[in-house]
């Protein structure tokens, strides 16, 4: 029985350059889906971290308001 060589070379390589496509497809949106939630994770952090500092601020702030508010007061 005859086997067309080229026919099938060609099939195979077919495979492959489709096999190659998805693989490169699932991998970039792998990549892109897990640098979103590296730069997500790190938002968060910046926010946490932010509203840790700003509730360690905020006692000051008030006080620094109501010496403020005492300074104008006693000037007048």
């Amino acid at each position: 029985m005859f086997v067309d060589v080229r026919s099938r070379t060609l099939y195979e390589t077919y495979k492959f350059l489709l096999q190659s496509l998805a693989f490169l497809f699932i991998f970039y949106f792998l990549k892109k889906r897990i640098k979103t939630n590296k730069i997500e994770r790190r938002l968060r952090l910046l926010e946490r971290k932010h509203e840790c500092e700003w509730i360690l601020l905020e006692p000051a702030h008030a006080l620094s308001k109501l010496k403020a508010m005492q300074c104008l007061s006693s000037e007048n």
